[in-house]
């Protein structure tokens, strides 16, 4: 299992040399336990841009390998995370095209997406 983690961490670093990822939101969820982050990745002038939101534990280290995603969108449009007792709120003024892919739940946590178009 630790040889896994460290493969994949390698693979981060690689890639992580490649590209650049700028966070735009964190927040931790209710029980302390768990994160949730907005992430851009820019890998130069060929690749398009989407926001990410990648849900962890806290305990471990923050590596999108390591995080579930719980969505994707196309574009640059602002992301605002929101905590309840049992799910993560996702909300963004995106049209419902530009979600590249949600998830129903995270590390146990119900991920509950809000389009404002």
């Amino acid at each position: 299992m630790l040889v896994a983690l460290a493969g994949f961490a390698a693979l981060g670093t690689v890639e992580g040399s490649m590209c650049e990822t700028t966070t735009f939101a964190r927040s931790i969820s209710p029980s302390g336990f768990t994160e949730a982050r907005v992430q851009m990745t820019d890998c130069g002038a060929v690749s398009g841009f989407s926001r990410v939101v990648w849900v962890q534990p806290r305990w471990l280290p923050s590596d999108r390998w390591l995080s579930c995603r719980a969505v994707a969108f196309d574009g640059m449009e602002p992301v605002a995370l929101r905590w309840t007792a049992d799910s993560l709120r996702v909300a963004s003024a995106v049209p419902k095209t530009s979600v590249i892919s949600a998830s129903n739940a995270c590390y146990g946590w119900k991920v509950d997406l809000h389009l404002q178009r």
